[in-house]
């Protein structure tokens, strides 16, 4: 299935370095991630995260040709989870018309995490118990950006489709080709080199470790499979198409 990230390194925490790759419209079946940046303080609103600050500005590329970012910024510590999305389906979809295609129909059921339960306005989505701290699946990458806008604007009654990115023309834009970061922008999808940085590079020595977990040892999974191709991957802000 795939996934909502806005995580420093968990969504791929397994995975040796390597090029980061990023997808637009609809996701596929691979387990697909976003992250999420951010420069201020969050605003008191009831989706927050945990943030985890990356300095070291200036720091040089890894040996991939990532991992050099000029600025101080945090990145979220976990996965945007299935209760986070749900409220943002709720504020900016309150009557469950779906016209952004904001919630998949592969959102419920087994391999999802969501419902559209068809109750009042503004209460139609709904977590699936036991599965509120997931993280959300079958996103794309407008449905992350708009997530980021909305975050962006406020929340509540913010704007899905101005803020930190400008959208224009429907589900999928009409400008895709040219999405790019807003300047002021306080959340924004980080670029392949802050997701990088963020995942792999060792702020005390100045080196990048090969894996995304503080270390140069291959990590094991055991419960679940040790599955490389069920693992996820994290959408970044270069938006390419597939």
């Amino acid at each position: 299935s795939t996934a909502l990230l806005m995580a420093l390194c968990c969504g791929i925490y397994a995975m040796r370095r390597r090029r980061l790759t990023s997808s637009n419209g609809r996701l596929f079946a691979a387990s697909l991630t976003v992250a999420l940046c951010h420069f201020s303080i969050a605003h008191a609103a009831p989706v927050i995260f945990d943030w985890a600050p990356i300095g070291d500005t200036g720091n040089p590329d890894d040996d991939t040709g990532y991992g050099g970012v000029a600025d101080a910024y945090r990145i979220s510590q976990t996965e945007v989870t299935n209760a986070q999305y749900t409220e943002f389906l709720n504020a900016v979809d309150p009557t469950g018309t779906n016209s952004l295609s904001l919630f998949s129909a592969n959102m419920p059921g087994n391999f999802g995490g969501i419902e559209n339960t068809g109750a009042t306005d503004g209460a139609r989505y709904l977590a699936q118990a036991g599965r509120e701290n997931n993280p959300v699946t079958n996103v794309s990458w407008y449905d992350s950006v708009r997530f980021i806008n909305w975050l962006n604007n406020g929340q509540g009654a913010g704007d899905t489709e101005s803020g930190a990115y400008t959208l224009v023309g429907g589900v999928i834009p009409t400008n895709s080709a040219s999405i790019a970061r807003n300047a002021g922008a306080t959340y924004w999808l980080p670029s392949g080199d802050e997701w990088y940085k963020a995942a792999y590079y060792d702020g005390t020595t100045g080196t990048y470790f090969d894996y995304a977990t503080g270390s140069d040892t291959p990590p094991v999974s055991d419960q679940p499979g040790d599955n490389l191709a069920a693992r996820s991957e994290e959408h970044t802000s270069e938006l390419q198409s597939h």
